[in-house]
C-alpha cells in the first residue's frame, strides 16, 4: 500500500496524482503516481512551486521552453532601459512599452495612439467612439500608421534566486527523487517539517555553485538531481542543479542509518531528452556549512565563488538563448515567406524552381532588418556584459 509522505493518505484512485519531480512550471517531465495526494500536491503546487517557478520566469521565457501544461510563456514584466523606460518582455523576444498607449497633445484637442498590436489599437478606438460618437471609425483605421521595429536598447532586469519558499520547493525536488528512486521513507524526517514549513530551514537548503565535474556540453540545458546516502556518515543529501545554471544542496537526513545510496538524473529541458550526468562532490552537510558560513573569511570566499559560478553560467544561458531565438525567427520568416509565395499563386502551377526563388527572394526581404538587428546585437553583447549584476547578498 503507498501513502502520501506529506500526510499519510492512502493513494488510491480518487487521492492519486501525478507529481512532478521537477515542477512542470519550469520544464519538468519526470513523474510519479506513488508520492502525494491530489490534496497536497495541489496544496504545493499552489504555494512552494509556484514561488520556484516565478524566480524562473526568466529562464522559461528567453529558452522559449515547451511546458507539457502551460501554453503560454510567461511575460518579464519590471525590465528598463539605460534612461528609465520601462518594458515588458512577450514570449521572451518581443519587448513592449508599458507606458500610457494613449498621449494627449495641443491642450487635449489631440491624442496621439501607439498600439502594439492591431487588437489593442482597436479596442482603444472603440473606447474613443463610446466617448466622442462624431468620430468615423474607418477614417482612423485607414489613416493609422503600421510598422515594425526591432529595439535598439538594452533591457535589464533583476532575477531572485534562494527566498525562503524556493529553498523549500528545492528541497522538495530532491525528496520526491530520493523516494521515486526507491529511497527508504523512514530516513527523510528532518526534511519534510522543513518543506512544510513548520520548522525554519536553517541551511537545510542552500545555493551552492555549479560543481566542476558536472559537465556542461554545447548548448545542453538541463534540471538535475544527485542524492548520496552514506550510513557510516550518516548523511543523506541531494545537489540539484536547475537550468545549468543555479545549484543548490539539501540535507536530507544527519542520521541516516540505510544501505549506500547514490543515483543521479538529468533532463534536457530544451531538446527533451534524458542525459547521463554524475558529479564528484565533498560536501559535508549542513552543521558543516553553517559552520563555514559562521566564518567571515569563508563565508565572503564561498558567497563569491557563488556569484561568480551564477554569472559564469548565467552567460552561457543568454548565449543559448539567443541561439534558440535566432532560429525561431529564421523559422518564422521562413515560414511566413511561404505562406505568403502559396496565397499569391492562388492555386496556379508553378515550378519548383521558381516557388523557391519566390519564396527566397520574399524571405530575403523581410527579413533583412531581422539580420541586421541580430549582428547589431552581437557586437553590442562582444562590447558589454549584457548580464546584469548579481547582488553579493544570496541568502
Amino acid at each position: 500500500m503507498m501513502i502520501c509522505y506529506n500526510c499519510n493518505t492512502r493513494l488510491e484512485p480518487g487521492t492519486l496524482s501525478e507529481e512532478h519531480i521537477f515542477p512542470q512550471a519550469i520544464g519538468g517531465r519526470l513523474t510519479s503516481l506513488t508520492l502525494l495526494c491530489k490534496k497536497c500536491n495541489e496544496h504545493y503546487g499552489a504555494t512552494i512551486d509556484a514561488n520556484l517557478a516565478k524566480s524562473f520566469e526568466f529562464f522559461v521565457a528567453m529558452l522559449m521552453l515547451d511546458r507539457e501544461r502551460s501554453e503560454k510563456i510567461p511575460v518579464i514584466k519590471n525590465l528598463v532601459t539605460d534612461s528609465g523606460e520601462k518594458y515588458s518582455l512577450r514570449d521572451g523576444r518581443f519587448p513592449e512599452s508599458v507606458e500610457p498607449p494613449v498621449t494627449v497633445a495641443e491642450g487635449g484637442k489631440s491624442y496621439h495612439i501607439s498600439a502594439r498590436n492591431e487588437k489593442e489599437f482597436e479596442t482603444i478606438i472603440r473606447q474613443f467612439k463610446d466617448r466622442f460618437p462624431e468620430i468615423d471609425l474607418e477614417d482612423v483605421r485607414s489613416k493609422a500608421v503600421r510598422s515594425k521595429s526591432y529595439m535598439d536598447k538594452a533591457l535589464h532586469g533583476s532575477l531572485t534566486l534562494g527566498g525562503e519558499q524556493g529553498l523549500r520547493a528545492v528541497a522538495k525536488i530532491a525528496l520526491n527523487f530520493y523516494l521515486h528512486s526507491g529511497g527508504d521513507r523512514t530516513a527523510v524526517g528532518e526534511i519534510l517539517p522543513v518543506i512544510k514549513g513548520e520548522i525554519s530551514n536553517e541551511q537545510h537548503a542552500h545555493l551552492y555553485y555549479i560543481i566542476d565535474s558536472l559537465e556542461l556540453s554545447g548548448k545542453e540545458v538541463f534540471h538535475f538531481v544527485q542524492v548520496n546516502g552514506d550510513p557510516t556518515t550518516g548523511l543523506l543529501y541531494a545537489y540539484v542543479v536547475l537550468f545549468s545554471s543555479i545549484g543548490y544542496m539539501v540535507t536530507l537526513s544527519e542520521n541516516y542509518r540505510s544501505e549506500k545510496f547514490e543515483k543521479s538524473f538529468a533532463y534536457d529541458v530544451v531538446t527533451l531528452t534524458k542525459l547521463e550526468k554524475k558529479v564528484i562532490t565533498n560536501y559535508e552537510g549542513r552543521l558543516s556549512y553553517v559552520s563555514m558560513v559562521n566564518d567571515a573569511n569563508m563565508a565572503r570566499e564561498l558567497n563569491s565563488k557563488i556569484i561568480n559560478s551564477i554569472q559564469s553560467h548565467l552567460n552561457r544561458i543568454m548565449a543559448v538563448a539567443e541561439h534558440l531565438q535566432y532560429t525561431k525567427g529564421v523559422q518564422d520568416y521562413a515560414q511566413a515567406a511561404i505562406t505568403k509565395v502559396l496565397q499569391n499563386l492562388n492555386g496556379k502551377d508553378v515550378s519548383v524552381k521558381d516557388f523557391s526563388q519566390q519564396v527566397m527572394d520574399i524571405f530575403m526581404k523581410d527579413a533583412a532588418p531581422f539580420f541586421e538587428h541580430f549582428l547589431k546585437k552581437r557586437k553590442y553583447i562582444q562590447r558589454n556584459d549584457a548580464t546584469e549584476e548579481i547582488p553579493s547578498n544570496l541568502d
